[in-house]
Formats: structure tokens, sequence, C-alpha cells
């Protein structure tokens, strides 16, 4: 994932995609959210509560976010055996400025079935 500005001050960000998305002109704000650790590949809805770190979340709107993986680390299964995952953020799903609540996905994915990865996601938003 990389940011952007263009010769206006508008800032864009582009994912896996490829694809630039405009995010404004204001500064880009990063929320970074709590470590998650999955066991199974597959795909993972998760919530991040905007309001609990940033004051003006009623502000916000769904075309303000966008969201990414701030790290992603091996954890170990019952046997000591450590796991590699791969990990992508999915999408935001949904957000609901009156709460501040934000939903998104989180792909896990590996090889086989079984995969161990702590995963820690984060959001940014243009403010």
């Amino acid at each position: 994932m990389s940011f952007y500005e263009d010769e206006s001050g508008d800032k864009y960000v582009v994912g896996a995609d490829s694809v630039p998305k405009k995010l404004g002109s204001g500064k880009i704000k990063t929320f970074v959210a709590s470590q998650l650790e999955y066991t199974y590949r597959g795909s993972y809805p998760i919530s991040f509560n905007l309001s609990s770190v940033y004051a003006d979340y009623k502000k916000v709107t769904a075309n303000d976010i966008v969201g990414g993986i701030n790290s992603v680390s091996a954890g170990s299964d019952t046997a000591n055996v450590e796991r590699i995952g791969s990990a992508t953020f999915g999408e935001i799903t949904g957000y609901n400025p009156e709460t501040g609540v934000i939903n998104a996905t989180l792909n896990i994915g590996t090889g086989n079935n079984l995969t161990i990865v702590k995963v820690t996601p984060c959001f940014y938003i243009v403010v």
C-alpha cells in the first residue's frame, strides 16, 4: 500500500488492486488495532471502534477510511512448531458514524488449511 499527493494537495492511496483511491486533502491519520491471531485460512470479519481513539469520528465517512496491515508475524502451534501464514486486508464493509464502529474483513491464507498467524490491522483516515 502506498500514498501520494497530487499538485492540488489531494491525497490518494494505492492498494493491492493498483487503483488509486482519493482520500481528500487533509492529513492522513493512522490508527492501529489490537493484534489478532488466526489458526485457519479464510476471510474473517473484524471491527474497530474509531470513537475510542478519535474524538471527531462523527465527521468521518466510509469514503474517508482505508484499511491495511500494520504487521504480520508467525504463531506457534501446540507442539511449538512455528507456522507462518499470509494476511491481506479485505475491504471496509461498513462504517457507522453514530457509533464510530468500522467493519472490515481480513484474508488469511497459506498453501494448506492450517496456519497460525498474528495480524495487526490498521486504518487510515484523512482529516
